[in-house]
């Protein structure tokens, strides 16, 4: 047997090995995007604007409502469809003291939200281990008022209430994956409520009925650090 003849048949059989490879990696399925299930905590300060209140005895037109720094706790858990899209629901509480209601000798209260929120999640998976996202959601939020006291002049109002409102939602923020598993993260987090509307006591002498007072909606900033654990 002749070197060419020997070296064409080398050549044929390393031809043949190496298109039987690549067929069989085309002919291997495609291997489907299993979905990741993650739970998560947070926590941090929440910012309230300012906003009206209406209905306060006595005090002319609306009043402004201002309240100090916050805080804001919240757990949820994603459920991520791809790579780069998530279902996310969650829960959290904001509570905020009443720092002043123009038009008012004296007050002293606090105002809780709890919302109840469906959101969708955009995220960027690299290499770097970085990973930022955008979210948008929505739902409800019972929305509660508990004055200890209020008071304008002989007027005094206190008691508590609550009501349900329609809530939306915008966050964004990074997250580092420290392993695996566990991540932690920032982000931020607008909130968006409707107007409430509260029935307190009247503690004012000859009054004979409560006083009902309307907030025209919630508007509030959170800055918040939070730990996620993927199962």
């Amino acid at each position: 047997m002749s070197m060419g003849f020997s070296t064409r048949w080398v050549a044929a059989g390393a031809i043949a090995i190496i298109a039987g490879r690549l067929c069989a990696q085309e002919q291997e399925p495609h291997q489907p995007y299993e979905p990741i299930y993650r739970a998560w905590i947070e926590a941090g300060p929440v910012f309230l604007q300012r906003t009206d209140l209406h209905g306060f005895p006595g005090a002319p037109g609306a009043s402004k409502l201002e309240t100090d720094p916050g805080v804001r706790v919240g757990v949820g858990s994603a459920y991520a469809l791809a790579p780069y899209f998530s279902v996310d629901w969650e829960v959290a509480v904001l509570a905020s003291s009443v720092k002043k209601v123009s038009g008012l000798d004296q007050v002293d209260g606090r105002i809780t939200q709890v919302p109840f929120l469906v959101s969708g999640t955009l995220q960027y998976e690299n290499q770097t281990g970085v990973t930022p996202f955008v979210g948008v959601g929505v739902g409800a939020a019972p929305t509660a008022i508990n004055l200890d006291k209020a008071r304008r002049g002989t007027t005094a109002l206190e008691g508590s209430d609550y009501d349900f409102t329609f809530a939306w939602q915008l966050a964004g923020g990074v997250k580092y994956a420290v392993n695996r598993r566990l991540g932690l993260g920032v982000l931020y987090k607008y909130l968006w409520t409707s107007d409430a509307k509260w029935e307190v006591n009247n503690n004012t002498p000859l009054a004979t009925a409560g006083t009902k007072l309307e907030v025209d909606g919630l508007r509030s900033h959170a800055i918040l650090a939070f730990v996620s654990y993927r199962f």
